[in-house]
């Protein structure tokens, strides 16, 4: 688990601690590219979320659990001063799924799967990501797809 302000100098954290993550599981580097993609979208969609409603400083927390061959991504915004087992309480006892931005949209086509809630000052994405190639053609570099 890793703790992080809503700043964009807190990228980098969350790349170096989703590649060491895949790293231990063996995933190859396209793939490790990937989740650190996602990671760095939802991370900027937080940022985006906190400029938009800087009336609290918030801060975010990065979970990473590895089911089977997939990596899922916890990612929960709150005010600084919560707990991070009653944001996670507060997230299961109400709170709909919201997707009206432009970086929830690209999330959902870069990850396996996406949920997204929010709840009163929390903001939780769920994403699934898996280690296959982002676009078919990456399986075989030779094969260029032809243009339309």
């Amino acid at each position: 688990r890793l703790s992080l302000q809503p700043e964009v100098g807190s990228i980098r954290l969350a790349h170096d601690f989703v590649r060491r993550f895949a790293t231990q599981f063996g995933w190859d580097q396209a793939a490790i590219g990937r989740l650190e993609l996602v990671t760095e979208e939802a991370l900027l969609y937080f940022m985006s979320s906190q400029d938009a409603a800087a009336t609290q400083k918030k801060k975010i927390h990065l979970s990473v659990r590895y089911e089977g061959e997939v990596v899922e991504l916890e990612i929960i915004a709150g005010p600084q001063e919560a707990n991070m087992e009653d944001l996670v309480r507060s997230l299961k006892k109400g709170g709909g799924p919201v997707e009206d931005d432009l970086s929830l949209h690209l999330l959902r086509e870069l990850a396996l799967d996406l949920k997204h809630q929010q709840f009163h000052d929390i903001d939780c994405l769920l994403l699934r990501v898996d280690s296959r190639p982002l676009h078919p053609f990456e399986e075989n570099p030779d094969v260029v797809p032809a243009s339309t």
